[in-house]
């Protein structure tokens, strides 16, 4: 505050003084707006980024999941478990503060929960193994796998997402 009152001592009685002072004020006051708005902008294309990544957020889990059950619904059972395998992450990463990333495994999730002594590290690992066999086995799976899948990863997506079970 003294800083000021002796700047606009200073200036008292030099028109060009107080105009320079007025415009270095305009100055930073348009470069914290500028700011604020590239930021603004930044945050938006990170949204983007995330989208276009497949991440998604809490409400997309039951989406996920009933995505999930109309692949299946049509026959489509690997796209469906792959379905499961996204809203299970998602639902664990929101309650459990996973960080998702492209470049994890299905491995890397389950060493992290056992790391974390987690609640959900052996339901997980269960549905793990399953999927795993799914996705690096036989490369499809079938209404009985699916439906393995389903079965392991219901309890743990409908009771943390709060959701009631779809139907299938």
């Amino acid at each position: 505050m003294a800083g000021l009152r002796w700047l606009g001592a200073a200036a008292d009685g030099r028109p060009m003084l107080t105009r320079a002072i007025f415009a270095a004020t305009i100055l930073v006051v348009a470069a914290v707006l500028a700011r604020a708005v590239y930021v603004a902008i930044l945050s938006g294309r990170a949204e983007a980024r995330r989208i276009a990544r497949g991440e998604r957020g809490a409400a997309d889990t039951v989406d996920a999941w009933r995505a999930a059950q109309a692949e299946a619904a049509a026959g489509r059972y690997t796209e469906a478990a792959h379905l499961l395998y996204r809203a299970l992450l998602e639902t664990i990463a929101r309650h459990e503060q996973l960080r998702l990333h492209p470049s994890k495994t299905v491995g890397d999730y389950v060493r992290e929960l056992r790391s974390r002594r987690s609640a959900a590290f052996s339901p997980f690992r269960e549905f793990a193994r399953a999927y795993e066999h799914v996705v690096y086995g036989s490369g499809t799976a079938d209404r009985q796998r699916y439906e393995r899948l389903h079965a392991l990863a219901a309890p743990l997506v409908t009771r943390a997402a709060g959701a009631a079970e779809p139907r299938r």
